[in-house]
């Protein structure tokens, strides 16, 4: 899929001013419309003295404009008369010219400092082939079109003086796949145009793909852009929220919705229609009966045989039954009531939200991880029944629909996805086909879709969770879980544990000690008996960074301006002084989930290990990075809370996820950290600090914190959960002869 980029949102930063027309050249705040691939010129008015005239001036060919009509008629009469006299010098600069060495060397000579219409000596105008040779015209157009395009603000020319520089980006198409953005962009196709619009001038050339700026740049603006728009058409009141619920899935809210939007309001809640994840776990239910679905819970509850039973306990939630009683009555039974603090946290969390809830039971699993899951078959087939407003007979509801024609992951992701295109985990393991470096360098513009297993199969076996063949497909269980993937079917419940974490002495974005990323964690995540988790899972690899040899070739921005991002350039390094400068990863304590002693000892010496880092020594770094341990992450909130840059990189989609912006709130990460060298590269420089961007991070380090603050409340899960349990109330309560019958 092709991205052409939208025009600009004004409030990116410095780097961003909207266009209202293309084919602008960026030269200057006056700019001409004279277009090209690669001549310039540049046009100096000489004084006597050999200055110009509007040297120190502020306001170049504009404040020409705001004279009267006679006085610019008279001035264009003496400035064509010293062009007959031979003081109005025009330098050409082609490729003939050495790339603008020659004008340049013209420009210092004179000590202009600004030229005629405000340019710097380092601006261009952009003409095309033909203008550059003479135009084609004849006559009094041939005379206008010269006319034209020496003096743009000429009355009749046709020129808005007040256009802006356009979009950097404009003109040029990135090509996104999988959630990617594939850099670097080449020309777009030239658009019809819009009705008033002006024609580019003939044969030209209107951008330069050698001369894009980083794509990081266009990852910012674009996603402040969708930020905003998020923001602004959240809906304001309940009968938007029902309506906007009902564009979007094509079905009424469940009964209480009214009550649940009054309180995410009281509470102010921002974000009251990005629920997109609940209802992809919740539709495949909506098309089971909910007398089976009771049947399959009660299963969960009390079958002691079923092997889910012991990874679970449930919460029994009742109303009072007397005046002596005001609150709802919760009781937790089942297996894992006191294996940890889960079912605590797990009240807490339903505490204030309880009495808005009709009676139900609950149950929960008390593992990091996600256990339900069905064939890509299955869900296409209980989505469409759920979309038909249809019930599954008893027979389809239970078909697994597995005929053991691949690995397990691959029969859970969808009939056409890219993983049932590669072959089995074991015959990969095999011929050692356990990664292919990407040909095309990317970065992640949409997280959620780039965590898909599905969609990238060359991540399968360098991710702890999935390097191996996969579980074989069941069926549906209302099972509520604190992680999942893509490819589950649980129904995902905000995680609790660290969520109060002390965040620790937090310094300024100016005051922190370290220009480098940190990261410190055990060695979760993988199970290190295997020898291919102790060499490719994704905590070893990143801790692996250190000891890279050979050198690295990376995109970096040193030309940027503060007015305009520049080209990018090569940095070329040796990859572990690189690395040294850059990253400061190890493992903490020794090593885990290891059972044999000389197997984890010679894991040990691979690495470096580290004492416990407090939160107040982390906090003294700029960036830190947060990767995946065996399920979702217990100190992202603590991080994202400081004033430091956080990077994410993570194959666990969580409740929150459609409520963050990457990008503008964090930076994501894929998977392999192909991007890792790269991204690091745009916000540190060089070895010398040359090329970085350090107001972008502090900015985006900022813009996190205040997310934390605004979105990441306690109220705000209580919201969610509470939402997500009108849903639940309405699969499991349903007149099997009405499924209507718990709509709003």
């Amino acid at each position: 899929m092709a991205r052409s980029p939208r025009p600009p949102a004004s409030s990116f930063a410095e780097y961003y001013t909207p266009s209202r027309r293309p084919f602008v050249a960026p030269s200057s705040s006056h700019s001409t419309p004279l277009l090209s691939s690669s001549p310039r010129i540049a046009i100096r008015l000489l004084s006597p003295g050999g200055r110009s005239p509007d040297r120190g001036a502020r306001g170049g060919a504009l404040s020409f404009l705001r004279v009267p009509a006679r006085l610019r008629r008279a001035a264009l009469a003496v400035t064509v008369a010293l062009v007959l006299g031979g003081l109005v010098y025009v330098v050409v600069d082609s490729g003939s010219l050495g790339d603008g060495k020659a004008a340049s060397r013209f420009m210092q000579v004179g000590g202009f400092g600004k030229d005629y219409m405000g340019r710097q000596e380092e601006e261009q105008v952009r003409l095309s082939a033909n203008e550059t040779r003479g135009s084609r015209s004849t006559g009094k157009d041939k005379g206008m079109e010269k006319e034209c395009l020496l003096f743009p603000w000429r009355e009749g020319c046709d020129v808005d003086p007040a256009e802006e520089p356009r979009d950097p980006f404009e003109g040029l198409e990135f090509q996104e796949e999988g959630g990617h953005l594939y850099y670097p962009a080449v020309p777009a196709p030239r658009k019809p145009r819009r009705p008033g619009e002006r024609p580019p001038p003939p044969d030209s050339q209107p951008v330069d793909p050698s001369q894009q700026p980083h794509p990081i740049h266009y990852l910012i603006q674009q996603a402040k852009e969708d930020w905003n728009a998020k923001l602004q058409r959240q809906s304001k009141t309940v009968d938007e929220a029902v309506a906007e619920y009902e564009r979007r899935y094509k079905r009424r809210p469940p009964k209480g919705f009214d009550e649940w939007f009054a309180f995410a309001k009281k509470n102010e809640f921002v974000m009251v229609d990005e629920f997109d994840l609940v209802m992809r776990q919740v539709e495949p239910f909506l098309a089971l009966q909910p007398s089976l679905l009771r049947e399959r819970h009660e299963k969960l509850q009390f079958e002691e045989d079923f092997w889910m039973q012991d990874k679970a306990y449930t919460v029994e939630l009742k109303k009072p039954v007397d005046s002596r009683h005001t609150r709802p009555q919760m009781t937790v039974y089942g297996p894992m009531k006191t294996t940890n603090d889960r079912s605590d946290q797990t009240l807490k969390l339903l505490e204030n939200i309880a009495e808005f809830l009709p009676e139900m039971n609950l149950t929960f699993t008390g593992h990091d991880t996600p256990w339900v899951t069905m064939s890509g078959e299955a869900r296409v087939k209980h989505v469409e029944a759920a979309r038909a407003g249809k019930f599954l007979t008893s027979d389809e509801a239970n078909d697994f629909m597995d005929n053991w024609a691949w690995d397990g992951w691959a029969q859970i992701c969808s009939p056409d996805s890219a993983l049932r295109q590669v072959p089995s985990v074991d015959e990969r393991l095999q011929k050692h086909r356990i990664y292919t470096e990407p040909k095309r360098r990317s970065f992640i513009y949409d997280h959620v879709e780039a965590m898909d297993l599905c969609t990238h199969p060359d991540w399968q076996l360098i991710h702890g969770f999935t390097a191996w063949p996969g579980p074989r497909p069941g069926i549906l269980y209302p099972l509520f879980v604190s992680t999942t993937t893509s490819m589950h079917s649980d129904l995902l419940v905000p995680p609790i544990d660290q969520y109060d974490r002390p965040k620790g002495n937090d310094p300024a974005w100016e005051e922190k000690k370290y220009n480098k990323v940190i990261w410190r964690g055990t060695t979760t995540g993988a199970d290190l008996n295997v020898e291919h988790h102790r060499k490719w899972s994704q905590r070893p690899r990143l801790c692996r960074f250190p000891f890279q040899s050979g050198s690295v070739k990376l995109p970096f921005a040193p030309a940027d301006k503060p007015s305009r991002p520049g080209p990018v350039s090569t940095l070329v390094s040796r990859a572990q002084a690189l690395a040294q400068e850059w990253f400061d990863f190890a493992f903490l304590g020794s090593a885990r989930q290891c059972d044999d002693p000389k197997v984890c000892a010679e894991f040990e010496k691979d690495f470096l290990w580290s004492d416990w880092v407090s939160e107040s020594e982390q906090n003294e770094y700029k960036y830190m990075l947060d990767v995946d341990g065996n399920g979702w992450s217990g100190r992202f909130h603590r991080l994202m809370s400081t004033n430091s840059l956080v990077l994410k990189s993570t194959i666990f989609p969580e409740w929150y996820s459609d409520m963050i912006q990457p990008w503008v709130h964090y930076v994501p990460l894929q998977i392999d950290f192909s991007d890792l060298w790269t991204t690091m590269a745009f916000f540190l420089g060089d070895e010398d600090g040359k090329g970085a961007h350090d107001e972008i991070a502090k900015e985006i380090a900022l813009a996190g914190k205040e997310w934390t603050e605004k979105h990441w409340r306690w109220v705000d899960m209580e919201v969610y959960t509470y939402r997500l349990m009108l849903e639940y109330a309405r699969i499991m309560n349903r007149d099997e002869d009405d499924p209507t019958s718990w709509d709003l």
